[in-house]
């Protein structure tokens, strides 16, 4: 990115953040507030209240699914998007907590 550019997206970090997320998972600014509305700004996982909302995706298809904060996305991101996974660890710390 030239200097110049560099400087106005800088200036402008709203309609970088909403370009780029329409480039990246073809959502709109509209969606993306549509649904960081209907979530109550809370993370679709923990309800946690999100800084920085990450847009969710499955990596095969593409589709957007919703807004997690950065641990939730993270987290499913390690276990591959993969329930089986998923599954085995929530029984796994089912299991320590039980001790």
């Amino acid at each position: 990115m030239d200097k110049s550019r560099k400087k106005w997206a800088d200036k402008n970090p709203e309609y970088h953040k909403y370009h780029w997320l329409m480039r990246k998972y073809d959502i709109s600014k509209e969606d993306y507030d549509a649904k960081l509305t209907a979530q109550e700004n809370k993370c679709a996982i923990c309800q946690r209240l999100m800084d920085r909302p990450n847009v969710d995706h499955d990596h095969e298809t593409d589709q957007v699914r919703d807004l997690l904060c950065y641990n939730c996305n993270s987290g499913l991101g390690q276990f591959m998007d993969d329930p089986l996974i998923v599954q085995a660890a929530t029984d796994y710390l089912k299991c320590w907590k039980a001790v």
